[in-house]
């Protein structure tokens, strides 16, 4: 099932790239501005810019949908459906970031903000793509 999270990774780098204007200056798959919004929060609430961080958490909440949809119309019957779902969503994820990071690094400081904001965004990304799975799996019992 990789080959269905690297497909859904590459169209989430197209959507990502094609919905910038959402958050100037950011893509969305970028973690950064969600990284950055726990220093605005601690200057206060009336800095923090909810918006950008919820665009960005919602394309990394929609970006795992597509592998477990992917995955639900064409995976193995071997294995199981949850785990595929779930490393596939991650595999999303880590395309996105990657793409994003390799762009826009330029520094030690900046790398370590995208490493946080990365592991966050997969984990995200694995936690709805396993919710989904699950989901899906209990339609198919009903």
């Amino acid at each position: 099932m990789v080959k269905i999270g690297i497909a859904a990774g590459l169209v989430g780098v197209l959507i990502s790239i094609l919905g910038r204007g959402l958050n100037p200056g950011r893509v969305l798959a970028d973690p950064l501005p969600v990284v950055l919004s726990v220093t605005q929060i601690t200057r206060g609430l009336l800095y923090w810019n909810w918006q950008g961080v919820l665009i960005h958490i919602l394309f990394y909440l929609f970006l795992p949908m597509l592998s477990v949809v992917g995955i639900y119309f064409w995976h193995n019957e071997r294995l199981d459906f949850i785990e595929q779902a779930f490393d596939a969503g991650r595999l999303t994820a880590v395309i996105n970031v990657v793409v994003v990071a390799l762009q826009q690094i330029d520094a030690f400081t900046v790398a370590v903000y995208y490493l946080f904001g990365g592991f966050l965004m997969v984990w995200i990304s694995g936690i709805s793509a396993k919710w989904a799975a699950k989901k899906l799996e209990g339609r198919d019992r009903e």
